[in-house]
């Protein structure tokens, strides 16, 4: 297949030319003279094209063979790293993409936490209020039924010390009257004894 390829190039390449030469023949030229083709010509002209064909063929066509076949090498290579490289592009994509969603998946969790941290804490800061609250109202009642008592003690001992005052005063206003009496005994006995002596 390879060397019938070979064969079919240059006889295509052949055949182009001297189509194309033939037309440039049969189209004249300026002279007036159109008999016909004028075979010298063009049969010089034809094998000038082969020899010329037959230089490239044998040094130039192997130059680009081998130019096009590492061309063509170097082509596919850098289809295959193109391809390489994108399929690593991609995979890069979408590790990065997971890792995106991953963060948002984080990201969402930790708002998540720090909303429920925040519940837990303004409801304890709720439930230690209360019990500030319920401790401070039982320390307020301690301290108003201590001074309740206080009071009350302060107002007895109070109580009991005009008591006691105004017993000592009705005691003594009872001494000073009784000693008024005895005095007024004592003067009318004295009274009486004068008199009697005066008898």
């Amino acid at each position: 297949m390879r060397t019938l390829t070979r064969y079919i190039a240059p006889a295509a390449a052949f055949l182009a030319v001297s189509l194309i030469a033939g037309a440039a023949f049969a189209a004249g030229g300026g002279d007036g003279d159109h008999h016909g083709i004028p075979w010298k010509h063009f049969v010089g002209s034809v094998i000038n094209f082969v020899i010329f064909a037959g230089i490239l063929y044998k040094y130039a066509w192997p130059k680009a063979q081998e130019f096009f076949k590492t061309r063509r090498d170097e082509l596919v290579a850098d289809r295959a790293e193109a391809s390489r490289l994108r399929d690593e592009a991609q995979a890069k994509l979408d590790e990065y993409n997971d890792k995106l969603a991953a963060l948002e998946d984080d990201r969402q969790d930790l708002l998540d936490e720090y909303h429920k941290q925040g519940q837990r804490e303004k409801e304890r800061v709720v439930e230690e209020a209360k019990r500030q609250v319920e401790k401070m109202r039982v320390d307020a009642e301690i301290v108003i039924g201590q001074e309740v008592k206080r009071a009350i003690a302060q107002i007895e001992a109070k109580a009991v010390e005009q008591a006691v005052s105004m017993a000592q005063a009705m005691a003594t206003d009872r001494l000073k009257a009784r000693a008024s009496q005895d005095a007024l005994v004592d003067d009318y006995l004295t009274d009486l004894g004068s008199i009697e002596s005066l008898n």
